[in-house]
């Protein structure tokens, strides 16, 4: 059994005084079940047999000792209440491994409701992630790491009130886990509490909270100390430091000059050295978890730690380097050699990673980057500081104010800079913004400015319309006033929902909020806010405004005092993530560090480059001359696998570090393959003639990544020789013809029909196509948020990208980005703008490694839908297709359903309007595969990731269209439903689960089917059943499917039926059922189940009408409004008044009359 399945009886015994009675210096050991106190700290320890032991000692730390006789035992020490807003650390030993169940978290329990919680920080052969019958929540970030969530239910179990208790388990896993031996960290307890009440997973009243550890059938040990607050540097390091088993080779002189270096190795036996001025000072070999390293020497000159010993599986992780009194963070160097960036090793710096023998440089044992080393300031250190993005920072911090650009800008702004709290980002109104556009430079010297909509209005009630129309004026008036095209949004009143995350998304804007809320808004005091502010971990964001807020202007100066003594910066929020990470550096760029060069035949105008968005990470035009100026007196360089690199003088082998630069000595750079790069002298490259691909031109760079050219001359040159294996792109591989439905050869070519896509949709047009004399391929796309991930050998390819415009008539209509194995290709590229409509245009993407064995192509929408018309795959390293034959999707393929006319299926004179949500609406009969039920799904141009609704009739009726104005009301709102009975058809079906069940096969198989139109569009992850009347028994019936996300019945209940006690233990997901008044048949069965259901969340609510009657009014009426928004709710995670917030909170629509609700288990 494993661990997550066995529960702990927790012991409430009270124990004697006497034998609780230990003096701050004594230890008290442990073998028998026992909680209370220790030196102000409250312990727990349990265990159902075996000689599992636990230590307390001073303060909150305490140790651990079990062996294989052991069954299960968890115990630790924390704080008895707990509560959810407990900042907790930890340091010490962890003594599990990957093979012993085991692990180390932050636990406890709530009453009311009564909940299990963990926070996972590590864990062994057994990932509570993965407990059986449990549900996924997602994921969120945290602490520097990934959480996922899940909850699992335990049934007639131990607890802390009984040893038959039934209740839920929250789990909270972090990613990557923390690895054994010495550890630290940090828990931000309200960050879990808060995600899982966003997901309805709340917390009940607190009763104990400690740090545990845990172990089931396993041996271990554990030496801990637990605290309140965030750990500091010094003391997550200090364990690590002292109990490292490292051997230095430098001679200890015991002075203080010595470097700290805080590294990890993937696998374990990585080895490192410690290079100062040179030399090998210091060697280690790296545990799995991250160590201090110490160099007690004198040694001076540039310091580099350097990676010697790669293979397959190994790694180094470096965190920083400790030297001259200051914390240096690897990712904040610009010399990385090992890392591999960009298709290769030694491909850029910037990272933690060492992923290939090489070095990172961090600098000279003299410099001073924070600007306050062994307790001087350096004027010029402090500058060169500000210019590479502060490397003593030991974490960023979002500062964000809201409302601006106003009266009080100019002012605020200056403070800023006083104070040196920079960079902060703006979320400006866009009225205010028209008003105010003078101040938006202002604005932009110390920071970003983003969007907060136009007219600050509550928009949850809004058309898709209307946001889209809010977000595309801001962004207007903010491009208008001189800013670059905003990336983020921040709502007004943080308020969210399907609609407006959807428009955002079409207006390239992730949704950010915030973690911290200053309450400046609220008339919070300097001091208040100052203090919220200091509540900051990195990553996280705080809410502030510009505007008439005096206080928040004088909290400034507190607010910047407060975060250098945390050792935290301001940083920029990064648009993937919605996270604080560190600020673009004078040597970097938010632009990808791709080079951008012409094709061999026609160079693209620079105006065709500034336009597809591609950002050069080197202004250089010719690599021979720009190497040569480089390197001086005719030295020659290395082109490394396509980026250049000076090379060695004194070093003969390996990497370099020379005239404080990296450099690669001509031995290592001749090991490349001939057609990858190598030595580049006076202009020639010498491992490859100069007609080779490889070598310079005058007009070419032989380190591009990606060329750019407008159609004609790309296929011209592609006509030359495309009947051959091989061309001036390498041997073809793959290549397809996006929305194409059969394969066709054109100039040799074989495009293989529209194959290995998820998402997006396809059309074809007929209209002629300029720039190229084959317009058959242009003339078929794939539009959308969608990808394609094409099976191929891992090897080094090249992929040419087609594009036409075949909708867009003007510069602005339409914009997307494209990324080839996660590395931008296209940014925000306005195909229109580069290109024209209905006219070829091709990009060409070199040097793209796959190592996981499929090349992915990802294109994203940012304005209208991404678009592509094809794509060919070329290797000139032997790489190979490795997919299936391939499949012609014919006709009877397709298997295209019947599409039925509104007018037909909704007949009632009372429904008159057609529906309301933003999606748009079909019917459809699926007359080939299920010819049985009926279909109601949104426009699938303008839908992804659509949830699935199956639906059972009145009456079990087979009649697929009786509620269809009512069902067309929930599709619009971007549901796929499916309703049993054929359209139009008779009789009826059984009451039982079966036809929905049959609707639920269907979807999930439509969703894997290369051919159907519905292939990669749903999320087959979030599917409810749903029902009036008898159908409503069917829905709860089929919530015993394990698929199933939520069950709902309408004017039902199970109360009737005289086998429901056999289906409710099998019940394992929330239910809801909502009826009708006394009038309605189904009101005292729906009573009866509400009842009988212990075991799932239930909510159950009366509306006063009879049975049936919301199917005759107009889209639903009342019971069309609460379907859709519990399905927003439970399917969609909406946790507006669309959707949770219809149901829960103390303004929630059905918690006022003329509704009548309970609910149990939320």
């Amino acid at each position: 059994m494993k661990l997550s399945m066995f529960r702990k009886n927790v012991v409430k015994a009270f124990i004697g005084a006497a034998a609780l009675c230990a003096t701050a210096v004594s230890a008290q050991t442990l073998t028998s079940n026992s909680t209370g106190t220790n030196n102000g700290f409250y312990y727990s320890f349990w265990k159902d047999s075996g000689s599992a032991s636990m230590t307390l000692y001073g303060a909150g730390r305490y140790s651990s000792q079990w062996t294989n006789n052991t069954n299960n035992w968890v115990g630790g020490k924390g704080w008895q209440p707990g509560n959810s807003s407990r900042t907790i650390s930890y340091s010490g030993y962890y003594g599990g491994s990957n093979s012993q169940n085991t692990y180390l978290a932050v636990y406890g329990w709530t009453r009311s409701p009564l909940v299990e919680y963990y926070v996972i920080e590590s864990y062994g052969s057994y990932n509570p992630a993965t407990c059986n019958g449990g549900t996924d929540y997602g994921s969120f970030q945290s602490d520097g790491a990934t959480y996922n969530v899940r909850r699992c239910q335990r049934v007639n179990q131990p607890s802390i009130d009984s040893n038959t208790s039934t209740f839920y388990q929250y789990f909270s896993v972090r990613n990557p886990k923390k690895g054994f031996g010495n550890i630290s960290g940090t828990v931000t307890f309200a960050n879990h509490a808060a995600f899982w009440a966003s997901k309805g997973l709340n917390l009940g009243q607190h009763d104990y909270q400690i740090v545990a550890t845990e172990g089931y059938q396993s041996s271990g040990n554990s030496d801990l100390t637990v605290s309140q607050g965030a750990i500091s540097s010094s003391a997550a390091s200090s364990s690590a430091a002292n109990s490292s088993t490292a051997t230095s080779t430098g001679t200890s002189t015991g002075t203080s000059s010595g470097i700290t270096v805080r590294a990890r190795g993937v696998a374990g036996s990585e080895h490192i050295y410690l290079k100062v001025g040179g030399a090998n000072v210091a060697s280690w070999t790296l545990t799995t978890s991250y160590q201090n390293y110490v160099y007690s020497g004198a040694a001076t000159g540039d310091i580099q730690i350097q990676y010697d010993n790669d293979t397959t599986g190994l790694d180094v992780q470096v965190d920083y380097i400790q030297a001259n009194g200051e914390i240096r963070q690897a990712e904040d160097m610009t010399y990385n050699t090992a890392a591999y960036i960009n298709g290769s090793c030694g491909g850029g710096g910037n990272s933690e990673m060492m992923h290939c023998n090489g070095v990172i440089g961090f600098g000279t044992t003299s410099d001073c980057f924070s600007g306050s080393c062994g307790g001087t300031a350096s004027s010029a250190a402090s500058n060169a500081a500000s210019s590479t993005g502060n490397n003593s920072c030991a974490g960023y911090v979002g500062i964000t104010f809201d409302d601006g650009p106003n009266g009080n800008t100019t002012t605020l702004i200056n403070l800023l800079k006083q104070n040196g709290l920079t960079p902060v980002t703006w979320f400006n109104q866009g009225n205010n913004v028209t008003s105010n556009s003078s101040l938006v430079g202002q604005e932009r010297s110390v920071g970003e400015v983003q969007n907060h909509s136009y007219s600050h209005s509550h928009m949850t009630s809004w058309s898709y319309s209307q946001v889209l129309d809010e977000l595309t004026r801001t962004n207007q008036a903010i491009q208008n006033a001189g800013a670059p095209k905003p990336t983020l949004f921040r709502p007004p009143y943080g308020e969210t929902n399907s609609t407006i995350n959807q428009a955002a998304s079409a207006a390239g804007l992730k949704v950010v909020t915030w973690d911290v809320d200053s309450q400046d808004w609220n008339g919070a005091s300097a001091s208040a806010i100052a203090n919220a502010n200091n509540q900051l971990q990195n990553g996280q964001i705080i809410l502030m405004h510009d505007g008439s807020y005096t206080n928040t202007n004088a909290a400034i100066s507190q607010i910047a005092a407060n975060l250098r003594a945390k050792g935290l910066c301001p940083g920029r929020i990064d648009p993937s993530t919605g996270r604080a990470v560190a600020p673009y550096s004078s040597s970097s760029s938010a632009a990808s560090s791709v080079i951008v060069r012409s094709s061999s035949s026609v160079a693209p105008s620079s105006s065709s480059i500034a336009a597809s968005s591609i950002a050069s990470s080197a202004a250089v035009s010719s690599v021979a001359s720009s190497v040569a100026s480089s390197s001086g007196n005719g030295q020659c360089s290395c082109n490394w696998y396509g980026t250049v690199y000076p090379s060695c003088v004194t070093t003969t082998s390996g990497w370099g570090w020379e005239n404080n630069k990296s450099c690669i000595s001509n031995s290592t750079c001749t090991t490349q393959p001939s057609n990858q790069g190598g030595l580049v002298c006076g202009g020639v490259s010498s491992s490859a003639p100069r007609s080779s691909s490889s070598a310079p031109s005058s007009s070419s760079s032989s380190s591009s990544l990606i060329s750019s050219s407008v159609s004609s001359s790309l296929v011209s040159s592609s006509r030359s020789s495309s009947s051959s294996s091989s061309s001036s792109n390498g041997t073809l591989v793959y290549a397809v013809d996006a929305g194409a439905t059969s394969s066709s050869t054109i100039n040799g070519i074989v495009y293989q029909a529209d194959r290995y896509a998820s998402g997006g949709t396809t059309q074809t047009v007929t209209n002629a196509i300029a720039g190229t004399t084959n317009d058959a391929l242009y003339q078929s796309e794939r539009y959308g948020s969608y990808s394609y991930e094409i099976p191929v050998s891992n090897a080094t390819y090249s992929v040419v990208l087609n594009f036409a415009e075949l909708y867009q008539t003007a510069s602005g209509g339409r914009s997307f980005s494209v990324s080839v194995e996660g590395k931008s290709v296209l940014s925000s590229f306005d195909l229109f703008s580069t290109a024209g409509g209905f006219t070829a245009y091709d990009q060409r993407v070199d040097g793209i490694a796959v190592t996981d064995g499929k090349l992915t192509i990802t294109l994203t929408t940012v304005v209208d839908n991404a678009t592509i018309a094809g794509f060919a795959i070329y290797s000139s390293d032997g790489g190979t297709f490795t997919g299936g034959s391939e499949p012609e999707c014919s006709t009877s393929d397709r298997q295209i359903p019947t599409s039925i006319s509104y007018d037909r299926a909704v007949t009632r004179s009372e429904q008159k309007n057609p529906p309301s949500g933003a999606f748009g609406y079909a019917i459809e009969h699926a007359t080939q595969t299920l010819p049985n039920h009926t279909i109601y799904r949104p426009d699938l141009s303008r839908a992804n990731n659509i949830p699935i609704v199956v639906w059972g009739n009145g009456a079990c009726s087979n009649v697929g269209t009786e509620q269809a104005d009512f069902l067309l009301q929930i599709a619009s709102n971007g549901y796929l439903v499916i309703a049993n009975g054929g359209p139009f058809g008779s009789g009826t079906n059984d009451q039982h689960e079966t036809e929905l069940v049959k609707a639920i096969d269907w979807a999930v198989k439509e969703n894997s089917r290369t051919c159907s139109q519905y292939y990669g569009k749903l999320n087959v992850k979030k599917i409810a059943t749903m029902g009036w009347s008898c159908g409503g028994g069917m829905a709860h019936f089929a919530a015993v499917d394990s698929r199933v996300t939520t069950a709902v019945a309408l004017n039902s209940g199970l109360g009737i039926y005289g086998d429901r006690s056999s289906y409710y233990p099998r019940f394992h997901t929330p239910v809801a059922i909502f009826n009708g008044d006394s009038r309605d048949v189904a009101y005292n069965p729906g009573l009866q189940e509400y009842s009988e259901v212990n075991n799932v969340p239930f909510y159950h609510a009366n509306y006063p009408q009879g049975h049936g009657d919301a199917y005759y009014q107009d889209n639903g009426g009342e019971f069309g409004i609460v379907a859709t928004g519990w399905l927003n709710y439970m399917l969609k995670d909406d946790q507006s008044s669309s959707g949770k917030g219809m149901f829960f909170g103390s303004n929630c629509r059905l918690c006022k009359s003329p509704w009548v609700m309970k609910n149990k288990g939320f």
